[in-house]
């Protein structure tokens, strides 16, 4: 699993750390897509989509209005 590195420059320090947050949102998709895979025994390439979609609402990622995530059966 790979998560990209986002980077963000700035001259004020408030806006690299405002910019912070989205930076990691890669990494905590692929850490709760890994763990879904280890747990399931499956690779990540078969990984399901939509645990790893569950796993990222428990932890408070925002994914879409709640109109959207009942769309998709995420809630």
């Amino acid at each position: 699993m790979l998560a990209g590195n986002g980077k963000t420059v700035s001259s004020k320090p408030q806006t690299t750390m405002r910019c912070g947050k989205n930076n990691m949102r890669p990494a905590q998709g692929a850490g709760v897509a890994s763990a879904v895979a280890t747990l399931s025994g499956r690779s990540t390439q078969g990984v399901d989509i939509r645990s790893v979609q569950k796993g990222l609402l428990r932890q408070g990622v925002f994914l879409g209005s709640d109109d959207r995530l009942k769309e998709l059966s995420l809630i």
